[in-house]
């Protein structure tokens, strides 16, 4: 470990702070943020369910499918996985750069937040991608290699999205976190033990007042009949991401910002700059 990496050890990370200002943050704009992912996350889930995988069709259903119906449904699925991740990486990138905007006492700035969004979705996707594979491989490993990887690469959303950093955004990840990656595991904890409750309280809660599983994907309700109930069942879905999704997406912004005030001595309103 270098001098200066050594010396910002000496500074906390301050993990209440962190989730503190997540939450101040949430709350201050909850409707904000509600709408952020609900809006686009339902679009993609109708997109998927009524348009891509038309006929709702079922290969393991009794009788299989024909190869022509099996092709199609292969073909479905890739453009929905593609959709999808074009879609939640660019939630995450305008949700942890107004975050930020928000703790500076600044407007949301929108229109900044998906230009840097859209300039940097190349290399958000491919990286993720990346780094997910390498994440599901340490939690193969007992968990806890898995929950390291995901701190180290915690902020590269972050960095991509107030540094233009592109496909550095990994490795100025990496720099950032180290020596803070312990912490860092204990807020990823938090923030997904806080997003399963929250979930699981608005989807039980959804499911009593509808009838309706509230915790419905396009693979599982694909396979149903009634339209009603389908798209009753994604809009369920949509609210459950909506109050969840951007907990987490908020703490990696605010993280962001408090590693490189650490690591770098500047003001977080620095982050900002590179949009003036």
């Amino acid at each position: 470990m270098t001098e200066t990496s050594t010396q910002a050890a000496r500074q906390p990370f301050d993990l209440g702070g962190v989730l503190n200002g997540t939450f101040n943050v949430y709350a201050s704009r909850f409707p904000y943020f509600f709408a952020v992912v609900f809006a686009p996350y339902l679009a993609m889930q109708v997109f998927t369910v009524f348009l891509v995988n038309r006929g709702h069709l079922d290969p393991f259903a009794a009788g299989g499918a024909s190869p022509d119906q099996l092709g199609y449904f292969i073909v479905a699925g890739i453009v929905s996985t593609v959709i999808g991740l074009i879609v939640l990486m660019i939630i995450q990138a305008v949700l942890a750069r107004s975050a930020v905007s928000l703790k500076l006492g600044q407007e949301i700035q929108f229109d900044a937040a998906v230009r840097a969004a859209i300039v940097g979705i190349i290399p958000i996707m491919l990286l993720s991608l990346l780094t997910g594979l390498a994440v599901v491989i340490g939690f193969i490993f007992l968990i806890v290699p898995g929950l390291y990887l995901m701190a180290m690469f915690y902020v590269m959303v972050p960095a991509i999205v107030f540094e233009n950093r592109g496909f550095g955004g990994l490795s100025r990840s990496v720099d950032l976190t180290e020596g803070y990656r312990w912490p860092i595991v204990g807020l990823v904890v938090i923030v997904l033990i806080i997003g399963f409750i929250a979930g699981a309280f608005v989807g039980v809660v959804l499911s009593l007042i509808f009838g309706v599983s509230a915790l419905a994907t396009p693979d599982s309700v694909g396979t149903l009949t009634s339209p009603a109930y389908i798209l009753t069942a994604i809009v369920l879905d949509a609210v459950i991401n909506a109050v969840v999704l951007p907990i987490g997406m908020i703490a990696a912004g605010l993280s962001f910002a408090r590693l490189r005030e650490i690591k770098e001595g500047g003001a977080s309103e620095d982050l900002l700059k590179v949009f003036e």
